[in-house]
């Protein structure tokens, strides 16, 4: 069934990645051609396969791999997929796995699914299904069960079936489809379109096939499928991520290679070089900034100590730090939301355990800026700053480990657990080891009726000057919008 055969083709694809990843020139790989195809939509109960296997490389490097099933059950079809990657991200290695089933209705309509996804020690599974205009969610995490009720208007598809869609619905050149996908990782529902542009072949795969352009999650995707259905060949991340087909030993070969991932791809594409060192970076009080590469439509936004406006294709920011000001500065009172005070499927402030722990930490005050000093010291003894990641606050808990966004999420339950309302900000902090900004999360707490900037992973009360806020959110669904910037924001120093 698959018929593209990976070790022939690595000597190729070496030398094309160079030019498709650095240059972008992939328009040379590709072969427009004048007589194109016309295939009926096959129908579900006679689709042309069942399944296929496909290697995922980024920036060049072998990464993962992916296997996808549609089966017919009774009256319904089983999309059936997993997934594996395996990285290696600050020298230390990364794993992600996922199992997912989604039961659809001849027109690929979303009736029911069940997920399971494992990142690092952290295990999620949700479950759910759709009863007349709503989608009813159950998540599991840790022993804990939480529950959400999503609307539903109109189509409704799977996240698995979103190149089943066109297939179905006709392969032909100028087609335009608008339908909205069910994300298990995001848990929301996300709008999508998708193009068929061209009918090509090229050397990178053995069919020729559709070329269709994907927009979701702010995420432009190209996919060639051809007219059996199979995706041949994608590019994401502008040409950074590459998905092809490949038999399944192939597939699956990489987890038994030592050596895989040895170099730190992944920190080299997000890293964000300054123009110039920033001394002592931790204890710098105020910064101006201007950031190119921000996505049309995109507003950075303003937080407790960031104040920014639009240029012409730039943004210019001034950050100053709380830390040091004077009790006598003017301070404007903000507002907060219901939204920072409740629990959430990440910031579990309800959990018994976490209502515990916060009164044992602080039991001998009210004080709400006493009481952070008072996490923040708890979290600096007892949670190891290490690049491991969780889905949850119950997570970081039970690990007794964490990455930035998992100290922010801790620090979010127990503040919100004693009254303090807290949201997580997301955005990038200057490195001193690299020289250059990363992506970071930290929080800000509302205290003597203002927000005020907290960094649990730098142990910092006021957070310092290089904290540049881009979006403030703490579901995955919210920090989707970052997908484009990363790779493509620019800061320079002024």
């Amino acid at each position: 069934m698959c018929r593209l055969l990976f070790e022939v083709r690595m000597k190729h694809w070496a030398a094309m990645l160079i030019v498709i990843l650095f240059s972008g020139c992939t328009s040379m790989y590709f072969q427009t051609l004048d007589e194109v195809p016309a295939p009926a939509p096959p129908a579900a109960s006679d689709w042309p396969w069942q399944e296929y296997w496909t290697g995922l490389i980024f920036n060049g490097e072998k990464i993962g791999f992916t296997h996808q099933q549609f089966v017919p059950e009774q009256d319904r079809f089983r999309i059936s997929s997993e997934a594996a990657l395996h990285f290696h991200f600050l020298f230390v290695e990364k794993e992600f796995a996922a199992i997912t089933h989604d039961w659809v209705n001849a027109d690929l309509q979303l009736e029911r699914f069940d997920y399971t996804y494992k990142i690092d020690n952290s295990r999620r599974t949700i479950k759910g299904e759709v009863t007349g205009n709503q989608l009813m969610l159950e998540v599991r995490s840790r022993g804990r069960v939480d529950t959400k009720i999503l609307p539903v208007e109109g189509e409704l598809v799977p996240m698995n079936a979103i190149y089943l869609y066109p297939v179905m619905r006709g392969l032909q050149v100028g087609k335009v489809f608008n339908y909205r996908v069910f994300n298990g990782e995001t848990l929301a529902i996300h709008p999508v379109e998708q193009a068929i542009v061209a009918y090509q072949a090229s050397e990178l795969f053995d069919e020729k096939a559709f070329k269709v352009e994907t927009e979701v999650l702010g995420v432009s995707t190209t996919t060639w499928i051809d007219a059996s259905g199979l995706p041949q060949f994608e590019l994401s991340l502008r040409g950074t991520l590459i998905s092809a087909l490949e038999p399944e030993t192939y597939a699956k070969r990489y987890l038994t290679q030592a050596a895989l991932s040895k170099s730190e791809h992944l920190l080299t594409y997000s890293l964000i070089p300054a123009g110039r060192v920033i001394e002592s970076p931790r204890s710098l009080l105020q910064l101006d900034v201007r950031i190119t590469g921000v996505p049309d439509g995109f507003e950075l936004m303003d937080s407790s100590m960031q104040q920014c406006r639009r240029g012409d294709g730039r943004w210019d920011c001034s950050i100053r730090s709380d830390r040091g000001a004077a009790e006598s500065t003017p301070v404007q009172p903000a507002s907060y939301t219901v939204h920072d005070t409740l629990p959430s499927f990440t910031v579990n402030s309800t959990a018994g355990e976490i209502v515990r722990l916060a009164r044992d930490i602080t039991p001998a005050t009210d004080d709400p800026g006493a009481q952070v000093l008072q996490i923040l010291d708890w979290l600096d003894r007892n949670i190891e700053k290490d690049i491991v990641d969780s889905y949850n606050a119950l997570d970081v808990l039970a690990q007794r480990k964490a990455e930035c966004q998992g100290h922010s999420l801790l620090f979010a339950a127990l503040a919100r657990s004693l009254g303090i309302p807290t949201r997580l900000l997301n955005g990038v902090v200057y490195s001193q080891e690299h020289e250059a900004f990363l992506y970071h999360t930290w929080v800000e707490s509302h205290i003597d009726n203002r927000w005020q900037a907290i960094d649990p992973t730098f142990g910092q009360r006021h957070a310092d000057a290089t904290h540049i806020a881009l979006i403030e959110g703490e579901e995955l669904a919210d920090l989707a919008v970052l997908l484009p910037m990363i790779g493509r924001l620019g800061i320079e120093l002024y």
